[in-house]
């Protein structure tokens, strides 16, 4: 195949808009042209193309089948840092082209975007093989970077029509190339451009692919942070929607998602675990050693797992599993002692010497401490007497029921909801976005409160009584308390968060223009003059001034109420409902009421099936 004949076949689609069909065409993975173009131009190099081609075919499409071709040869000869400098160069002038076109063109964007980045890997591997420095990642993730502000920065298109629905797609191949070269500072700064931009459509209207990518980075930069109850929702977000289909995309989850659980208490099956012999290679020593109390083999495996689990960024979660070891050598104690409502240090001490884990009974004692601290053991220490004080019941509670992290995935409702916990449970004025949830145990929630006076951030503590039992009722229990709550406040739980406009309130603003069109259009364009004339005038204002106060009484009396109960915040939502009540009074009000009766029942469907 001639060079020719490649730009004729993207000529077509160009103009039929054929993104698939164009998408093959730049492929350098289609082994049908991809084979014929390779043998058809043997020997060419840039200059003798650029001398045969350049300016032959529309630009920037000579400098793309040009970049195409080198790349496709340099492939085909192992010349793998030559072919992705052809290819960041084809990438380079199709962002010229795909600049000025709409969603159609997204498709082939993903394909060449996606082989850039498998070639600045392979590249990569080639340069530091050969002990030179490696930059084909770096550089892709600037070229990667530049198409996602491409599709954000797409003011022109329609909405339909929009490059916005390839941003997802393009900040996923973005974070993936900064993952690659350990950049995760830099992966802030995208995600803060996707939250800053109102107008990009929200994940949940993208394809599911995307989502489960985004949300995985999402949790990988939330676990960075040490945000490990983000970290978890996100993570088991893209596992539950990770196509069946994929193992290696849900070991690759799970890897992440194993010690956050781990850390609660929670521990995999072993028929998970056999589905996946890596991860059972990884973490199945430290499960092994957990169930067995057995401390000795636990820092064993942490020794021998050091350079992975630092790799992969786990290992502080992984020592902080640690205490759950030294927990369950304090309950073997326990159960050998009979279970008795005090025990002694010293015997702790002793346990902790047979365990493996020899050290001073100072030591021993600031452990039994932070195992009571972090809710392994219910009781106190005597430090005079040198006991430890237990609990009647459940003293060494179960480890599933220690730690309640949920996850809540509309942010906004999130914050809305705190802020109903605070003001209802502890009488604390406070603005959503001041409220910030820093912990939750199956007892109480701690819920951090930005001061709008003093700007001091204080701790407020919400009792769940009776305690959580377990992390399936705590989803149903926030629930409603949230709705306990929002009416303890004088709210509704059903809330507006559209406006509409329907044939009544047209209706009713149609009859009062006309009104006011007979009355004060100039006699010559009123029909029926002498019938309007003499009517009095001190009626025609009565007539005129009655819509405008009966519209502003309902709208005093009945609109902002009923907008207050049912917690429209949005202040352009507010002004939507208000306005119209203004214009067209019982009828927005009629309106917004079908609204809450639809939002209702909804509810209550939703509700049943909790």
């Amino acid at each position: 195949m001639k060079l020719e004949n490649l730009a004729h076949h993207i000529n077509l689609c160009v103009k039929a808009n054929n993104g698939i069909k164009l998408a093959s065409w730049l492929s350098t993975n289609e082994p049908d042209h991809v084979d014929a173009l390779r043998k058809a131009n043997i020997g060419s190099t840039r200059d003798s193309l650029s001398k045969k081609y350049m300016n032959k075919f529309a630009s920037p499409w000579d400098e793309i089948c040009i970049a195409h071709l080198l790349a496709v040869i340099a492939i085909s000869e192992n010349r793998m840092e030559d072919a992705y400098k052809e290819q960041a160069s084809m990438v380079n002038a199709f962002l010229r082209f795909f600049g000025v076109q709409t969603n159609w063109v997204l498709t082939p964007l993903w394909v060449v975007l996606t082989e850039l980045r498998q070639l600045a890997h392979d590249g990569d591997v080639e340069l530091y093989n050969q002990q030179k420095l490696t930059t084909c990642c770096e550089d892709a993730a600037r070229i990667c970077n530049k198409a996602f502000t491409m599709c954000v920065t797409d003011r022109t298109s329609q909405p339909a029509e929009s490059r916005k629905w390839g941003v997802y797609r393009a900040v996923n191949i973005v974070l993936k190339c900064y993952f690659k070269v350990n950049r995760t500072n830099l992966s802030k700064n995208v995600i803060r451009a996707i939250e800053a931009n109102s107008d990009i459509p929200s994940l949940e209207q993208f394809e599911m692919t995307d989502q489960v990518t985004y949300r995985y980075y999402q949790g990988l930069l939330a676990l960075l942070d040490e945000n490990y109850s983000r970290a978890e929702g996100e993570l088991s977000f893209a596992f539950e929607h990770c196509h069946y289909s994929s193992p290696r995309n849900q070991e690759r989850i799970l890897t992440f998602l194993i010690p956050l659980r781990m850390m609660k208490g929670s521990f995999p099956t072993v028929r998970l675990l056999k589905r996946f012999p890596s991860l059972e290679g990884l973490y199945g020593r430290f499960l092994k050693s957990i169930r067995e109390g057995n401390i000795v083999e636990f820092d064993r495996a942490l020794l021998d797992l050091e350079a992975r689990l630092v790799q992969l960024n786990i290992w502080l979660m992984i020592v902080k599993v640690r205490e759950i070891t030294v927990s369950r050598v304090f309950r073997k104690c326990w159960l050998v002692l009979n279970k008795p409502s005090r025990v002694s240090i010293p015997a702790f001490h002793a346990a902790l010497k047979v365990a493996g884990s020899p050290m001073d009974i100072a030591e021993a004692e600031c452990l039994v401490a932070n195992s009571i601290f972090k809710g392994f053991i219910k009781g106190y220490i005597s430090h005079d007497t040198q006991l430890v004080v237990l609990a009647k019941t459940d003293a060494f509670p179960r480890l599933g029921s220690l730690l309640l992290c949920f996850y809540i995935p509309n942010k906004d409702n999130h914050s809305d909801a705190l802020s109903y916990y605070v003001q209802h449970y502890a009488q604390v004025k406070a603005r959503p976005e001041d409220c910030l949830m820093v912990g939750i145990t199956n007892k109480e929630m701690d819920i951090e409160v930005l001061s709008n006076k003093s700007k001091e951030k204080e701790i407020v503590h919400i009792p769940l009584d009776p305690p959580l039992m377990n992390a399936k009722e705590a989803r149903a229990r926030l629930v409603n308390m949230t709705w306990e709550a929002i009416e303890g406040l004088g709210m509704s739980r059903y809330q507006v968060n559209i406006y509409q406009f329907d044939v009544q309130q047209a209706f009713t603003i149609f009859a009062c223009l006309c009104m006011y069109y007979v009355f004060l259009a100039p006699k010559e364009y009123i029909p029926y003059e002498p019938f309007f004339a003499s009517i009095d005038p001190f009626f025609k204002i009565f007539c005129m001034s009655l819509p405008v106060f009966a519209h502003t009484l309902e709208n005093q009396l009945f609109m902002v109420p009923l907008l207050k109960k049912h917690r429209v915040r949005s202040r352009k939502l507010r002004s939507k409902w208000i306005f119209a009540c203004l214009v067209s009074g019982g009828p927005a009000i009629a309106r917004f009421k079908k609204l809450v009766a639809q939002e209702k029942q909804r509810l209550d469907e939703e509700m049943k099936k909790l």
